[in-house]
């Protein structure tokens, strides 16, 4: 089944300034320097701040505005190629709908980035609730949100449902929606090859429910 939703962002490069958003009160974006190299990267959000490593204005671009970079469209060539770190922090509190909308704001200051949306017809899945019990464990810290991927592992620490969900989409291609119910953060660390073959980032991810105890991805 396909239900039709704004998925698709055409990258516009303008020096015109977007509707008002909120802002980060300090920011600081700059290219990933040596020595640092792609398992190293990360995107953090936690109260009042987000933070990145070796990340591409794509994957930035796709975490503020929710959609997969599949669906992002337009734009140089070094958008989804050259790395940034990024360190920003909000004047007061802030949670992370808040956060990527101030996300939003440092890439139109940053980037002149203008955007378009579209609507496309794509296909749709559920993450559920297993018939077993979710091997989630609650989270150790609060607020301090992030994912790590290697060919060998997947590594989730203070995760809440929604988040893991907006992971999900932007490894695969496709809108997954929370329907577990699970309220709280979460950490989980899945071994993927114990017999030391390598992983793809969109294998990990379809495996990655049933791994945590939750169904496999079903089409709403």
């Amino acid at each position: 089944m396909t239900r039709g939703i704004s998925a698709s962002i055409l990258i516009l490069f303008s020096p015109q300034m977007q509707a008002q958003l909120p802002a980060f009160d300090v920011a600081s974006v700059r290219p990933t320097g040596p020595g640092i190299t792609g398992l190293n990267r990360a995107m953090r959000i936690s109260p009042g701040r987000f933070s990145a490593t070796f990340e591409n204005l794509m994957a930035l671009i796709s975490e503020a505005y929710g959609v997969p970079t599949q669906f992002i469209s337009g734009g140089p060539g070094w958008a989804a190629e050259d790395p940034f770190d990024i360190e920003a922090r909000a004047a007061g509190p802030a949670d992370e709908d808040q956060i990527k909308l101030m996300l939003q704001a440092l890439l139109v200051d940053r980037f002149q980035l203008k955007i378009h949306r579209e609507t496309k017809n794509l296909s749709v899945y559920s993450l559920t609730m297993g018939k077993r019990s979710a091997k989630l464990t609650t989270a150790k810290e609060d607020g301090r949100s992030a994912f790590r991927w290697t060919p060998a592992f997947v590594m989730g620490q203070s995760v809440t449902m929604p988040s893991l969900a907006s992971w999900l989409t932007r490894q695969l291609g496709q809108l997954v929606i929370d329907k577990t119910g699970l309220e709280g953060e979460f950490d989980f660390r899945v071994d993927l090859s114990p017999d030391g073959a390598a992983w793809t980032m969109a294998n990990a991810a379809m495996a990655l429910p049933g791994e945590l105890g939750l169904n496999p991805l079903s089409p709403v």
